[in-house]
């Protein structure tokens, strides 16, 4: 029996599981429905019980665009869709009502959105039809994009993964005015684990997204579900978010290039700093060309990204090392798997050969890796404090907010990176860029969290980002860089990591990269 009361949360329904079971509308009804779809698209409620709230929206009606015209445009980036669409090629429309098709067909697979905004992103393409009438130039016309679940929206419920989240949204993130203002149109939003803890993107609100280059597999996190939209060709552009590597992880593990910008340049408005300055928004993109046009809309300070990328950067200095900071629990980090090392050795060669000075460099990183571990402890217990049901926060959330409570006492120290700033200075004195591998392993398998302990989903999690969280702690932005696939056809990359303010040299060197050895990761096998 299914009680529905509404309307609530801004347009969206409330769905009360009142006798411990639910009948589910038929597809005839176009309901979608909060609670995860399995790989095969059946609709299941298993493990929801009695009092569950879970949300749905009734899927207003929109034009299917024809299914050659659709797949056209899978693979049409955001620089050349815009074009296209400035060109009167294509309208916004045919764009935006494509992507939603593609949505709809991904999502049973996928599970990379929590909410699609069918009507009202038809209404916002024509919009953007008559702002290029009325003569406007917009860098993104009629480009869709998705947005990640942390990011506000007015009249949205933006729950970060979590049933502890309720309350709606009363204003757009500077972001989003931005992105609207080149032209883009929202189509929804994206999922992520809870309270965007993880590098992987389930929780028991959402579900489990995957991978589209091994749906047994997690696209990673925390930004997972705009990695998984983009990499399959569903969306040509995202948003995401970075507080550890959760741009940086998940672009690597699907096979994209994935900028964390210096955290500061990118607007956190309306709310402040996120994870005690650690975090910064940014995206996704298939190409190096369309990473640095989104990011030219998104940082504060311009630095003509697009333009720089069309051309050759500087001659630089580059250090190769397979050093990381970790944590005592994981003295070692944990082994890095073959394929990963191959990866930055590759680059290293394609730097090498591209003129470019490299040479190996040995690391030293004090104590950046507890202190980072402090700061994220601190900060997911900031998050789970500032839930409105309290009641329904998860059980992994839970655990880190008790030891980020413990650790409260330790900020003031870990708050003071100078010391591990100059050592890091030190190391890389001489040198302008820093080459890594960007992840130690491939992605793990869906449902690996499923009954582990929470201690052992966070160690898990910290060696998977070990070589990531340091550049948060310093604030210095940093590139993965795709490097083609492993002997199970998985995507692998490096990263690139230069100084506080240097998006334009890493987007250079990456779009030299891309140039010298172009990688179709883009258009998925599966």
């Amino acid at each position: 029996m299914t009680q529905v009361c509404g309307p609530l949360f801004g347009g969206m329904e409330l769905v009360q599981i009142a006798l411990g079971s639910l009948s589910i509308p038929p597809a005839s009804e176009k309901w979608w429905f909060g609670f995860p779809l399995g790989p095969s698209g059946t609709r299941s409620t298993e493990g929801y019980s009695r009092g569950h709230a879970l949300w749905c929206a009734p899927m207003t009606e929109h034009v299917a665009e024809p299914a050659a015209l659709t797949e056209e445009l899978r693979w049409l980036g955001a620089g050349a869709t815009a074009a296209r669409v400035r060109a009167g090629e294509l309208t916004p429309r045919q764009t935006v009502a494509a992507a939603l098709a593609r949505i709809d067909a991904a999502q049973p697979s996928l599970n990379a959105f929590i909410r699609i905004r069918h009507a009202q992103a038809l209404a916002d393409a024509e919009v953007v039809a008559q702002r290029l009438a009325a003569g406007e130039f917009l860098p993104l016309a009629g480009v869709p994009i998705a947005v990640k679940d942390e990011v506000d929206q007015a009249g949205e419920v933006v729950t970060k993964g979590s049933y502890a989240r309720t309350k709606t949204s009363t204003q757009d993130a500077e972001v989003l005015r931005l992105i609207q203002a080149a032209g883009a149109v929202i189509v929804g939003a994206t999922r992520t684990p809870e309270f965007c803890l993880f590098p992987f993107t389930e929780s028991d609100f959402g579900g489990q997204t995957r991978n589209p280059w091994d749906l047994e597999r997690t696209p990673g996190g925390s930004s997972g579900g705009s990695a998984a939209a983009v990499a399959a060709g569903v969306v040509p552009l995202a948003l995401g978010g970075d507080g550890g590597g959760s741009i940086r992880a998940p672009a690597a593990w699907c096979g994209l290039p994935g900028l964390m910008p210096t955290p500061g340049s990118v607007s956190t408005a309306p709310g402040g700093e996120f994870w005690t300055g650690m975090a910064v928004l940014g995206g996704f993109a298939r190409s190096i060309a369309d990473t640095a046009l989104l990011y030219d809309v998104l940082l504060t300070e311009p630095q003509e990204l697009a333009a720089a990328v069309a051309g050759a950067p500087p001659v630089v200095r580059v250090g190769h090392s397979m050093d990381r900071a970790v944590d005592k629990p994981l003295p070692q980090g944990g082994p890095i798997e073959a394929p990963w090392m191959r990866s930055a050795d590759l680059t290293a060669t394609a730097l090498s050969q591209l003129g470019h000075d490299v040479q190996p460099v040995r690391m030293a990183f004090g104590n950046i890796a507890p202190k980072f571990s402090v700061r994220y402890l601190v900060s997911a217990a900031d998050d789970v404090a500032a839930a409105d049901r309290p009641g329904a926060i998860g059980r992994e959330a839970r655990f880190l907010a008790r030891l980020g409570r413990r650790a409260r006492r330790f900020l003031p120290w870990a708050m003071n990176t100078e010391p591990e700033r100059e050592l890091v200075e030190a190391s890389l004195q001489g040198f302008d860029v820093l080459l890594t591998p960007t992840m130690p392993c491939a992605p793990p398998p869906i449902g690996e969290r499923d009954g582990a302990r929470s201690i052992v989903t966070l160690l898990r999690a910290s060696r998977r980002v070990s070589f990531l969280n340091t550049w948060n702690v310093l604030g210095w932005p940093g590139l993965t860089v795709p490097c083609g696939l492993d002997a199970q056809g998985r995507p692998t990359a490096a990263l690139l990591v230069a100084r506080p303010g240097q998006e334009r040299l890493l987007l250079q060197l990456g779009a030299q990269l891309e140039q010298a050895r172009p990688w179709e990761l883009g258009k998925v096998p599966r």
